[in-house]
């Protein structure tokens, strides 16, 4: 982002740099530090002057006179942009891997009557893990011709029709 060189040290610049939905939180930690707490060691975004948002980690020491008074503060600052990625990634593997567990285990010793039920909650399960508004089930009818939704699931918003049958003839299988 910024050629250290760059950087005036001045307070206004570094908070005009931090995400908005973080300034308050990181300015909190950093007046934390300059009123004699714990060191600044804060977790924050930042915003580069190109638009891109990076993910910080910072630590500094706040630097006093002999009557204690803050003169200014030294520290380094740390991209962990692909550690948050990263992390991210592996959160939803971990929710995924739940969610076929989850499935999976939901048809243990269903009775057949209770399958076309167990069905539906799983494609709900699926959705709203996709984070989707409609999540259909379809099934092959007429020797191949159409299709037809067997189960689905929809947002409260979104009304459906469950024997909406599309012809294949314009398709390609």
């Amino acid at each position: 982002g910024k050629d250290p060189n760059q950087f005036d040290g001045r307070y206004e610049t570094w908070v005009n740099s931090v995400h908005p939905e973080d300034v308050t939180q990181a300015q909190a930690d950093l007046q934390r530090a300059f009123n004699g707490g714990a060191e600044f060691n804060a977790e924050f975004r930042i915003v580069r002057p190109d638009g891109q948002i990076r993910h910080i980690q910072a630590y500094a020491r706040v630097i006093r006179d002999n009557n204690g008074n803050p003169l200014r503060i030294t520290g380094v600052n740390y991209d962990i942009t692909y550690l948050k990625q990263a992390e991210a990634n592996l959160q939803y593997r971990l929710n995924f891997e739940e969610l076929i567990t989850s499935i999976s285990t939901s048809f243990i010793n269903v009775p057949p009557e209770k399958i076309s039920d167990n069905i539906d909650l799983a494609v709900e399960k699926i959705a709203k893990f996709a984070g989707a508004e409609v999540c259909y089930i379809l099934k092959m009818i007429n020797e191949k011709q159409a299709i037809q939704i067997s189960n689905y699931w929809l947002i409260d918003e979104i009304k459906g029709n469950r024997d909406i049958v599309v012809n294949f003839t314009s398709w390609t299988l």
